[in-house]
């Protein structure tokens, strides 16, 4: 039997940062993190689980993708532009506008992509899996992680390029 209160209490600050660096919202984070271990309790009753926490942040990065692929939609009919950083803190205010127009620009490119695509590129960029650690989770081997992500980066450059081509 899970004890549920200690898994939260254990991995729900980290699935929460993951789910964060995301999304960028608190009120947005906090939904993907309660969807989260919804999803989780769900699973683990068909099946074992015997890594909690690789779950845990593969559930709250598909989740929090979905969250960006929703924002995007409602910002598309609302003509409004999301302006989160990914950084806290940049000293100069030059910098601080370049970061936050590329992390929109790639919260936007990632919503773009196949959600697989996006979490595998999550997995590795943001939370440093190893392409072992992401084929054991997605019952792939590591070449083809190192493929889908080679793929996945070459997508991702070329919908930033031309997204900041427009923009420039």
């Amino acid at each position: 039997m899970v004890d549920w209160d200690e898994l939260v209490r254990r991995e729900g600050p980290a699935v929460w940062r993951t789910i964060y660096r995301l999304v960028q919202n608190q009120a947005d984070a906090d939904e993907c993190l309660q969807e989260t271990f919804v999803a989780a309790v769900k699973l683990s009753n068909y099946q074992a689980v015997g890594n909690w926490q690789a779950l845990l942040k593969r559930l709250a990065i598909a989740r929090a993708v979905d969250c960006v692929r929703q924002r995007l939609r409602r910002t598309r009919r609302e003509d409004a532009i999301d302006v989160a950083m990914i950084a806290a803190t940049v000293p100069d205010p030059h910098e601080q506008a370049e970061t936050a127009e590329l992390a929109t620009a790639l919260r936007w490119a990632l919503a773009q992509i196949p959600a697989r695509s996006a979490e595998v590129f999550c997995l590795h960029e943001l939370e440093g899996w190893s392409y072992q650690e992401i084929g054991d989770q997605l019952s792939l081997s590591s070449n083809a992680i190192g493929v889908l992500l080679h793929r996945t980066r070459q997508k991702l450059r070329k919908l930033l390029s031309n997204s900041l081509e427009r923009h420039a």
